[in-house]
């Protein structure tokens, strides 16, 4: 996908370094004069993630006490002797202190952050300019002025947007994931274990129990059979008593089965449902098949095949996206992958003909 473009860029896109570990430490030896700046930063959005944190386990306490007056009220007594509203007031004007604190952490971070970037970016600029005009004339015969001043506004606001946005941001996402995990061990140990072990292991037991389902009705009963003798052979199918009209009924019905499970996944990972999300997934679907061993031309295919499919499937797609392979050629990829199986396919059944 595109990256991020420049005011000059041109629409060019920001190239990745060929070693990035080393463009980085360039960077940081760059910035060493504002090192500290940026760890105070840091320091103080982390701060300030920490104070939204706490907010909500304080409020649940402000909750507990004013909910202690509730049976007064139900019995009709005065609720002012049930409320300890001394302690209510403590909670509320902590509360008050620490969203305030997460306001002016997050403002002062962020503005530390901008200026930093700024003067970097300048220097930056400043730095490339001095490089660029030692550069011989006949350099620019080859390459234009234009195209080095895109590559390096470009290449400028990139750094500039990582310190500026995604450096805050990274360490704000961390220091909220484990202060989550802390919270949530503080107020109830065994829920959370719960909740992760669903997060984690819900998925694959999901998968398990699906595949173990699918697999008991294609091996072990009528309409499994009836499916691989339709596959194969739709009119011997028909001449040897097989309803061939119910078996593609139950087939439809058990796909759209599946096919809503695998929504609900996807919807509670996405903790939304839209309807765009699955988009391309066929796709997926049909390679993972055709990869597993499953014949296009029906009546060949097991379970345990389309699972080590899917497998291979997500390998080839996590390959191509750390090799920075656009999402339209991986497409391409997936479907030279189905071409050749079905090839495959197609070759082994003409061999076993003969």
């Amino acid at each position: 996908m595109p990256g991020p473009r420049g005011p000059m860029g041109g629409g060019r896109t920001v190239e990745k370094p060929a070693n990035f570990g080393n463009v980085m430490g360039k960077l940081v030896h760059y910035c060493r004069n504002y090192l500290p700046v940026i760890i105070i930063a840091l320091v103080l959005g982390a701060a300030g993630t920490i104070c939204q944190i706490i907010g909500p386990d304080k409020l649940k306490d402000m909750t507990n006490e004013i909910v202690k007056g509730l049976p007064a009220v139900v019995n009709g007594k005065p609720v002012m002797n049930s409320v300890d509203f001394n302690a209510v007031g403590r909670i509320a004007w902590l509360l008050v202190a620490l969203y305030v604190g997460y306001a002016v952490l997050s403002y002062v971070q962020s503005w530390m952050m901008a200026n930093v970037t700024q003067r970097t970016a300048q220097r930056l600029r400043e730095s490339i300019s001095v490089k660029i005009n030692k550069l011989p004339l006949k350099y620019f015969d080859k390459v234009s002025y234009g195209d080095v001043l895109s590559r390096i506004t470009n290449d400028v606001d990139a750094i500039g947007q990582t310190l500026g946005q995604s450096l805050g941001s990274l360490i704000t996402s961390a220091t909220l994931f484990v202060g989550a995990l802390v919270m949530m061990f503080y107020n109830n140990v065994i829920m959370t274990l719960c909740a992760i072990g669903a997060s984690i292991l819900g998925l694959i037991i999901m998968m398990v129990i699906m595949g173990i389902i699918a697999s008991v009705i294609l091996n072990f009963t009528t309409i499994g059979r009836s499916m691989y003798a339709v596959g194969g052979n739709m009119e011997a199918s028909r001449l040897s008593g097989i309803s061939v009209h119910k078996t593609q009924i139950m087939v439809f019905v058990l796909s759209g089965i599946f096919a809503a499970v695998a929504g609900l996944v996807i919807a509670g990972r996405l903790h939304s449902a839209q309807p765009q999300a699955a988009d391309g997934y066929e796709m997926d679907a049909i390679a993972s098949v055709v990869i597993g061993g499953a014949s296009l031309s029906g009546g060949k295919g097991k379970v345990s095949g389309t699972f080590i499919g899917a497998i291979l499937l997500a390998v080839i797609r996590n390959g191509l996206n750390i090799l920075n392979v656009s999402s339209f050629w991986q497409k391409v990829v997936i479907g030279l992958v189905i071409a050749f199986a079905v090839s495959f396919d197609t070759l082994r059944r003409k061999v076993d003909a003969h």
